[in-house]
Parts: C-alpha cells; structure tokens; sequence
C-alpha cells in the first residue's frame, strides 16, 4: 500500500460524498482518475486489504424503529440451510451462526427490522413455523449505543 492507497481507505472510512459520482469526487482529491481509484480499491480487495466497501444504514432515522435479535436453536443439519433461507429475507441484516453454551443454548441468530414490535414477530412467527423451530425467543433493542470500528 502507497499512500495514495492510504487516502482511499480514509476517505472510505468517513462517509462518501452524496453526489452522483462519490468515487469521481474521491478521485479528484487524489489526484488520480476514477479508473486508477476503482483499480487501486481492486486490487486491495482482491489482496485482502480492503473486506468491502458497504453501507451503514441508520434504520431507525428511516422509520425501522423495532429492531429484535431472533435466537433460536435448531439441529446442526438444519442450522445452515435455515439461516441462508433467514438472511434472503429483507427484514434481516445480520444472520449468523454461533456455538451454542449449556446456559445459552442458540446457536442461530438473525436481526431483524420492522416499524413495529408486531411486524418483527411476524416475520420471526412466519420462520419458526416453516421451519418448525421449537426452541426460539426474540430479543427487542431498548437502546441504540455508538457504533464504532477501527479507523487508520
């Protein structure tokens, strides 16, 4: 990585400009045409340096303000096949697996979001009941704290 590379991961930290070319406005602080940015970000994912560039969407300043974690246990053949069914559902952006503790017994858990606590159970009463999970609950968040990652 150059320094040049540097700059893109921090500017990609922050927040992209809301223009109709985020990655032209990029480009032009660089120095560099857009096609050297889309390269350079390129060949830093395909070398492992850059994960992904994605989106942090700020659900409850767009109405989804009932946001509840489902939890559920379900046989080790079951579990994967599930959770890909669960995570194609528009309402969820998380779906992973965990080991299960003997306090603790989930071992798949999904967040999803919905205008209101009754929308989120119906999308966790349309799951349980197609894929006859009998040992579930779901977890309302009361609070949204900081998110924070790590930043060059």
């Amino acid at each position: 990585m150059d320094d040049i590379d540097l700059f893109l991961v921090r500017e990609l930290q922050g927040e992209l400009p809301f223009s109709p070319d985020p990655y032209g406005d990029i480009a032009h602080r660089t120095g560099c045409s857009v096609d050297e940015v889309l390269l350079r970000l390129n060949r830093m994912r395909e070398t492992g340096a850059l994960k992904r560039v994605g989106a942090i969407l700020k659900h409850r300043n767009i109405g989804f303000s009932a946001n509840g974690m489902l939890v559920c246990l379900l046989s080790e053949e079951h579990v994967d096949a599930a959770g890909h069914k669960l995570a194609e559902r528009s309402e969820v952006s998380h779906c992973y697996r965990r080991t299960p503790y003997p306090d603790w017994p989930y071992n798949l858990y999904a967040m999803i979001h919905g205008t209101s606590e009754e929308e989120v159970l119906q999308v966790v009463e349309d799951f349980v009941r197609e894929e006859a999970v009998e040992i579930y609950d779901t977890l309302f968040s009361t609070e949204e704290l900081k998110k924070s990652s790590f930043s060059l």
